[in-house]
């Protein structure tokens, strides 16, 4: 048994790793896409501080904004300010300085994607938060292939 869960612990890590690489990859592909979105004028609808229950008892702050554009004919509403948002904090500060640049009533300017309108979003191109995912993936899976290739056993006593 105990060689059993020598090799499935390291393939999980490669597998949970490589899937975390990859989502974080295509939201970061997709945010650095985002840049030569074309852009349309659009209205802030609302804009307000969300609070949550954070998992250990704490409360997590994040930026709700609600804003319409119009492509074509179409009246589109939505509330990404970037890919991959909105980001939740314990800190009220990143979310009160985003509602403060987006004010209820105040225009704005939309990217949207050309393939798809609805999609869309505030400020384009790649935030820092975008990198965590990738680089946690490659760590998981990183290690896991360590351990299958028994690297893991130069670093032992």
């Amino acid at each position: 048994m105990s060689a059993y869960l020598h090799t499935l612990v390291p393939i999980l890590f490669v597998v949970l790793g490589l899937l975390v690489m990859g989502y974080g990859l295509r939201k970061l592909y997709e945010a650095w896409g985002s840049v030569d979105w074309p852009a349309v004028s659009g209205t802030i609808l609302s804009s307000g501080v969300e609070t949550s229950a954070g998992d250990r008892g704490g409360t997590l702050y994040s930026a709700n904004v609600q804003y319409t554009y119009q492509v074509g004919d179409r009246v589109l509403t939505a509330n990404q300010v970037t890919i991959g948002g909105p980001l939740a904090t314990s800190w009220r500060s990143p979310a009160e300085a985003i509602v403060e640049r987006y004010r209820s009533g105040a225009a704005c300017r939309v990217s949207y994607d050309p393939e798809d309108p609805t999609e869309s979003c505030l400020e384009p191109g790649a935030k820092w938060f975008l990198y965590i995912a990738p680089a946690l993936g490659a760590i998981f899976a990183g290690s896991g292939i360590a351990q299958l290739l028994g690297w893991y056993t130069f670093i032992k006593p």
